[in-house]
């Protein structure tokens, strides 16, 4: 919702509403920001604006990111600002935190990447990321557990093991495989990642074919407004933030893949 507005106000209006039933709401937010109660229906009617501590203070009280609190302090800065080469300079700052927003690694918590010299080998077949990820379920923390599993010959996992011991990925404890990382990423603009797609859009059409029903598989096409292209690729956006959140306290249990495509098709 914030990054769709261009007038802190609006945001505030909808935080005020969201929390209508919460009892000394609006008296709590203004003791948090420090101001008496009478200031906020004043900004809200476009008398006064909040000062930069107030927006600041406000961004903590509603628990916001950092991009979300930088973009609402912005936009207060942009409302108190008095000439026009600063409100270019802000308006300019707002679109680039708006296209960083659209960056996957900005919505992941503390991802992690391999090193350069190891990624054309690891992103080259989809088995390395599977045995990577499948050695780090305690079922599958053996050579041949691993082989059964995904259904692979004994001498290819055998050496995508060897591989990512050189990469650092995985290590022995205790005569198990234990990897060193939770999970990894591949940045956007890396070259890799057209091949990092298209190997799990394969798996992704294989699994389709084989037709489990414990699997989960979507197409739809339809005509909608630019603002709707927007509110749901942030709905996406959130919900990659939030998966790999749940992803990052999960016990390993099994393994699965998940795919997203949101794009115009021209």
């Amino acid at each position: 919702m914030l990054f769709e507005v261009t007038d802190y106000r609006e945001f505030i209006q909808t935080m005020l509403e969201q929390n209508s039933q919460v009892k000394g709401y609006r008296a709590s937010l203004a003791e948090y920001i420090q101001c008496h109660r009478s200031v906020l229906p004043q900004v809200l009617s476009y008398k006064v604006n909040l000062t930069l501590d107030q927006a600041a203070r406000a961004a903590r009280f509603w628990g916001l990111n950092s991009l979300e609190q930088e973009y609402f302090i912005n936009l207060v800065n942009l409302e108190r600002s008095g000439c026009e080469e600063l409100k270019e300079i802000i308006q300019k700052r707002l679109s680039e935190i708006k296209t960083k927003l659209n960056l996957i690694e900005s919505n992941i918590p503390e991802f992690r990447t391999i090193p350069e010299k190891f990624q054309t080998l690891f992103y080259s077949n989809w088995i390395y990321s599977a045995v990577f990820v499948a050695l780090s379920i305690p079922t599958y923390s053996s050579i041949d557990a691993v082989a059964a599993k995904l259904n692979l010959p004994l001498d290819i996992v055998n050496k995508v093991i060897s591989d990512l011991s050189k990469m650092k990925l995985i290590k022995m404890e205790s005569n198990k495989i234990k990897t060193t990382e939770k999970s990894i990423f591949l940045k956007k603009e890396s070259p890799l990642r057209l091949v990092n797609h298209l190997n799990w859009r394969h798996k992704a059409i294989e699994d389709i074919a084989r037709n489990h029903s414990s699997s989960v598989h979507y197409t739809d096409l339809f005509a909608i407004s630019t603002k709707d292209i927007a509110k749901i690729k942030k709905m996406l956006l959130n919900f990659i933030s939030e998966s790999k959140s749940i992803v990052q306290k999960s016990n390993e249990e099994e393994l699965v893949a998940f795919s997203c495509d949101f794009y115009q098709p021209y």
